[in-house]
């Protein structure tokens, strides 16, 4: 069982979005626009990936690592602070006993680092069996823990609110379940209309319904 956090354990995409805004401050505000469009329909995607497409792509700038480390270290300062004060979905923790720590794993865009600090600091990691981030990607932690577990990608399942998510998903033959509720992927029902072993949910209530399995303890 894969979990993506941002958007799935936490409702975290919003302050993202702020700490991306924070990192890039003092940039023209027309890049910016195009930047946070990107990283909207972008979910999923470690923030290093997508902060080396706004100093490459949209900027043409040169020394494009040197910017995004400096960028990549604001981003982190803010975020770090925001999920200080906030607090995981319980709907999602409740999924994760229910499916048992050693067969759940947190696979995020974020960075692994300050996640596996986050899930620390709040008391969750006995809850997963690992808590997996950038700079690595999404697809390499996905493969080599099914690698590792002898598991083909028809016997798993990915939880994810990004198109970053289903990608992963889709090129390991994993079956995916899209959470809508915080998420940014903006063309993700058309996207996902019709595809297969892919469901589309609102919000975690629905996940369990589905799953039939009771939201209470």
């Amino acid at each position: 069982m894969f979990l993506d956090c941002d958007g799935v354990i936490f409702d975290s995409n919003g302050f993202k979005l702020e700490a991306l805004r924070h990192a890039l401050a003092g940039f023209p505000s027309p890049a910016l626009s195009e930047m946070e469009a990107y990283w909207s329909a972008n979910g999923g995607v470690s923030r290093y990936e997508k902060l080396g497409y706004f100093f490459s792509e949209i900027l043409g700038t040169s020394d494009v690592p040197q910017h995004v480390a400096a960028a990549a270290l604001r981003f982190t300062e803010f975020s770090r602070r925001a999920y200080a004060d906030s607090s995981p979905l319980p709907e999602a923790l409740l999924f994760a006993r229910r499916t048992g720590a050693s067969r759940c794993f947190v696979v995020s865009g974020t960075d692994q680092d300050e996640l596996r600090d986050v899930f620390s600091d709040k008391q969750l990691s006995q809850g997963f069996a690992q808590v997996c981030g950038s700079p690595t990607s999404k697809l390499c932690h996905v493969k080599r823990i099914l690698e590792e577990h002898a598991c083909a990608g028809e016997r798993a399942l990915f939880i994810g609110d990004g198109g970053g998510d289903f990608d992963v998903a889709r090129k390991l033959g994993v079956p995916f379940i899209y959470i809508d509720q915080y998420s940014e992927w903006r063309s993700a029902k058309a996207t996902l209309q019709g595809v297969r072993d892919v469901l589309v949910c609102q919000t975690w209530q629905d996940i369990f319904t589905e799953l039939g399995m009771q939201l209470d303890e």
